[in-house]
């Protein structure tokens, strides 16, 4: 089976550079797609592109988190998509191999890894325990514990909803409502690191006050662009 990374980013290219040199050391995986929005897109367009010998694709998408990741999958031919934020980082290289592993032998269909914040504190390691403990219990990730998924599964679901904000939680939502066996989901032990700068900057139990304020809004079915300026307004301050 062939893994695919997709990484949906904002018009930065020196973070595409930063994410390539650290992605050109797993060793398992087959393709790398850079889902790049711009302000001024016209249409969908993919190139293979080469930086420091790493290959990867560029495709410039529609901007939208959930639209960029959606037109990325059209463009791979892999049986596994792995779902990675720009600015994440890892503790180690063999995550790739450990998640073909699970879905070749054990017959997972989706997944994620454990978060840990950096910089770190106290109360952000109890953060990032609880955030973990709830991806293991209820079988839902979030984008930023890098979310893996068969493409089959992906595409039995229709992939992320069109909306602008929680379209990874609606995605396990999907699954769930997909999926009858009890064994499709899987946690890794494998950490990702994950900026804490919004944490630091707004305040570490305000943003998780408003962060599941949100949740809340959206379960009771609040419009997602209203959500959505919300977030940005926490993103800004």
């Amino acid at each position: 089976m062939k893994l695919a990374v997709i990484v949906p980013i904002y018009n930065d290219d020196k973070m595409i550079e930063n994410l390539l040199e650290k992605l050109s050391n797993f060793k398992d995986v087959d393709e790398i797609i850079i889902s790049k929005a711009v302000d001024d897109f016209k249409e969908n367009k993919i190139v293979e592109k080469e930086y420091k010998g790493i290959e990867y694709k560029l495709l410039i998408s529609k901007k939208g988190r959930s639209t960029q990741m959606n037109t990325a999958v059209k463009y791979t031919d892999c049986d596994i998509l792995w779902f990675i934020h720009a600015d994440s980082e890892f503790l180690n290289y063999d995550i790739d191999k450990k998640i073909k592993n699970l879905i070749e032998n054990e017959n997972i269909k989706c997944g994620g890894l454990k978060i840990k914040f950096n910089p770190n504190s106290i109360l952000l390691s109890i953060i990032a325990y609880l955030s973990n403990l709830r991806a293991k219990l209820f079988k839902i990730c979030f984008g930023d514990q890098s979310i893996f998924i068969t493409k089959k599964l992906f595409e039995d679901i229709n992939g992320f909803r069109d909306i602008p904000i929680m379209e990874d939680l609606q995605l396990f939502i999907d699954i769930k409502d997909n999926k009858k066996d009890k064994k499709y989901f899987k946690l890794l032990n494998e950490k990702i690191i994950s900026s804490s700068r919004r944490f630091k900057k707004n305040g570490t139990i305000k943003t998780i006050f408003k962060m599941h304020k949100l949740k809340i809004m959206y379960f009771k079915g609040v419009d997602t662009k209203e959500l959505n300026k919300i977030y940005n307004n926490m993103k800004d301050r």
